[in-house]
């Protein structure tokens, strides 16, 4: 599971046997002893109401007290949040429901859930859900899972074949760092004594040691907080030599945000896998990798 979000919003999850629970909220925390009261899903949504659900009229807009705050529902006072404040989730569930796809229930609490549009993508290939929120204030739902999602092959004798470029001496950038399981080390092409800088399309490619039969792959961007090499064109390939590549199997652009994107195709037996970024989302000249991951089948 990975959640992405503007600022502004908190995403509660709760785990339970055959269900996560969601509870968004995007309105400034009053925090003063606020996050101590979450204990359960009563507090939870008390916890929405008293420090983040505004009182709304019937435009769905927060209503604006006599000296410019707004009061929430718990009757807490807001006061930098005097209008409209719209913000974006998304969340990626990675999983089944009866074989299926997962079941996305909204929960209509009075006083607690706010007006907000969804949209649902469902990657059969990759088991994986999206859900894209824009919202105003506070929602609640759940999403039923009760079978496994894509299932990553472990990169243990992995090597790293080929890369067109990686930054080795102004920082630890190196191609390798892609294999590591670790989100906190990332590839990142040169930067240091080139002149001119590399820039796009940059590739890896990568040798799994044996033929696997995969259906796709996840490519999770820094996580530091920098949006510097964050891929935005992309494409995928296969190959059971390492030498004839042929068409892509993938490609298409991932979201401007830190989740993990994953990407599914038909399955196909392979040894060789080749992942070129074509651009950067801030058209800069470098690109950036913490993981990339395969998917079996």
């Amino acid at each position: 599971m990975t959640i992405s979000a503007d600022e502004h919003t908190n995403v509660i999850v709760k785990e339970s046997a055959g269900s996560l629970g969601f509870h968004a909220y995007n309105y400034r925390l009053d925090l003063t002893n606020a996050v101590s009261l979450v204990t359960d899903k009563q507090t939870t949504f008390q916890f929405g109401q008293n420090y983040m659900a505004p009182v709304l009229d019937s435009s769905g807009n927060p209503v604006v007290n006599a000296d410019g705050t707004i009061s929430t529902v718990g009757g807490h006072t807001l006061p930098d949040r005097a209008t409209r404040d719209v913000r974006n989730v998304t969340i990626t569930v990675s999983g089944t429901w009866n074989g299926g796809r997962p079941v996305v229930v909204f929960d209509d609490y009075t006083g607690v859930t706010r007006p907000y549009t969804q949209i649902q993508t469902w990657d059969a290939g990759t088991k994986t859900l999206t859900l894209t929120l824009t919202m105003n204030g506070v929602c609640n739902f759940n999403v039923k899972v009760d079978g496994p999602g894509a299932t990553f092959l472990p990169t243990t004798g992995w090597t790293v074949k080929y890369v067109d470029s990686q930054e080795t001496s102004g920082e630890n950038g190196a191609a390798t760092n892609v294999l590591d399981g670790d989100k906190t080390t990332i590839w990142h092409t040169r930067y240091t004594g080139a002149v001119p800088v590399p820039v796009p399309p940059h590739e890896i490619r990568i040798d799994m040691g044996s033929s696997k039969t995969i259906a796709g792959f996840a490519y999770l961007p820094r996580q530091d907080g920098s949006i510097n090499g964050r891929v935005g064109q992309y494409e995928f390939y296969v190959s059971s030599d390492g030498t004839t590549w042929g068409s892509p199997v993938a490609t298409g652009t991932f979201a401007d945000d830190s989740s993990r994107k994953t990407v599914g195709f038909p399955p196909t037996a392979t040894r060789y896998i080749r992942f070129r970024a074509l651009t950067a989302v801030d058209g800069g000249p470098y690109t950036t990798c913490a993981t990339l991951s395969v998917i079996g089948s």
